[in-house]
């Protein structure tokens, strides 16, 4: 790791940058020493150049633990100015970077970096908590939610094709539902997408709109001789997409927080890195190129490819533009029953769901060149992905309401 690998030093002349790192003090920890605690002042700056901490906050109603890789430690109240929010403690043999605050503020290039890097955290709690905070939109009359269909204009979509290992999906699957087995292979194939959606309304009524980003898995199945996709884990970034993913359709949505970068997305979880995506470069491609893609990691012909993701009824009308492509998706929709306990868990509702997602338009495509994934958590570690290839696209799209296939009851 190399200072200029964080934000806060990169825009540096790189004669300073090489001061700094001659500055430097290198500190060890073994697993379990604590670095600094909650309420101490900060007297320098803490940089993480290798092994993995644990931060908790603590308040008299809540804990608040994050876990770190890399990087600043306490960057806020370091470079603000405060008491540590937090105790910093090693989890593994840790090396840490340091240096006096007070040497790094007499510096005059450096003030101005802290400045920006300060309005940036603070611009995106303010936007993250905007989120957050939003109001969930209900029927005013009966107090329900809106069930759809929903539209999504100007989403920015990550497809992540991947091999897993095939017990471990089968193990994830309701009854009714199969892997689409590839022939000759013993890897079952996940999608992972990393999505951002700026605007998502219900199609009937685009006022009721909201903003989100969200990690979805899909595993391509068979639930008799139809083709789709089953959705075992996603996880979203504000509480609307998870009241009408779990309530309506039957998505198992979580919290979670997807970031995109210009070479990067991530997903974190519990304050946890997940899913980490980088790639150094892309190029851009077409329709035909993604789905022969699909296709491919799939194991299909094109004949029955043409069943797993097939032309829609409606065309769009627009010139130059691709026709309307829609693929079904499945989830299990669970209601806990009133007499149900945590050790007994009984359902009123149980059934398997399908839905439709449908490609309005295609705005653009790009292939992401050596893309490297490194997937953590136990949700997907268990799967032990391995990336195969990875796309971006800016598209609209469509959900349709939910209908009940099969009742497990």
């Amino acid at each position: 790791m190399e200072i200029s690998d964080l934000l806060i030093f990169a825009q540096l002349p790189d004669s300073l940058q090489n001061k700094l790192t001659q500055l430097a003090s290198q500190h060890h920890y073994e697993a379990g020493e604590v670095l600094f605690y909650q309420g101490d002042p900060v007297t320098h700056l803490c940089i993480l150049a290798s092994g993995r901490c644990e931060l908790l906050q603590a308040t008299k109603s809540v804990e608040r633990r994050e876990f770190v890789d890399s990087g600043i430690l306490d960057a806020v109240a370091a470079l603000g100015g405060l008491p540590h929010k937090a105790r910093a403690r090693a989890l593994t043999p840790v090396t840490v970077w340091q240096w006096p605050v007070e040497l790094l503020m007499s510096i005059d290039e450096f003030t101005p970096t802290v400045c920006r890097y300060l309005a940036s955290q603070l611009s995106d709690y303010q936007a993250r908590r905007a989120m957050v905070e939003a109001p969930v939109h209900f029927r005013q009359a009966a107090r329900v939610l809106n069930p759809g269909p929903y539209l999504f204009d100007t989403a920015t979509m990550f497809f992540a094709f991947c091999d897993a290992d095939l017990e471990a999906v089968r193990a994830c699957l309701p009854p009714g539902l199969s892997v689409l087995q590839r022939p000759g292979r013993n890897q079952a194939a996940v999608l992972l997408a990393l999505a951002d959606f700026p605007r998502a309304y219900p199609e009937d009524n685009p006022d009721e709109s909201f903003n989100y980003n969200e990690t979805t898995v899909f595993v391509p199945v068979r639930h008799g001789t139809a083709f789709g996709f089953f959705v075992p884990h996603i996880y979203a970034s504000a509480w609307e997409p998870i009241l009408l993913g779990r309530e309506i359709y039957g998505f198992p949505k979580r919290f979670g927080v997807t970031s995109f970068d210009s070479q990067r997305s991530t997903l974190r979880v519990d304050h946890e890195d997940v899913v980490d995506l980088r790639w150094p470069s892309s190029q851009g491609t077409d329709e035909t190129r993604l789905v022969g893609a699909l296709m491919a990691w799939l194991g299909l012909s094109s004949s029955l490819g043409g069943l797993a993701f097939r032309a829609g009824e409606v065309l769009r009308q627009v010139a130059g533009l691709p026709g309307y492509r829609r693929v079904d998706v499945y989830n299990r929709r669970q209601l806990l029953a009133t007499d149900a306990t945590y050790e007994t868990p009984s359902f009123s509702i149980d059934c398997l769901t399908r839905a439709t997602f449908g490609v309005l338009r295609w705005y653009q495509l790009t292939r992401l060149d050596d893309p490297v994934m490194v997937v953590a958590g136990d949700d997907l570690a268990g799967m032990n992905l391995r990336l195969r290839e990875a796309y971006r696209t800016t598209l609209d799209m469509r959900l349709s309401q939910g209908k009940v296939v099969q009742d497990y009851l």
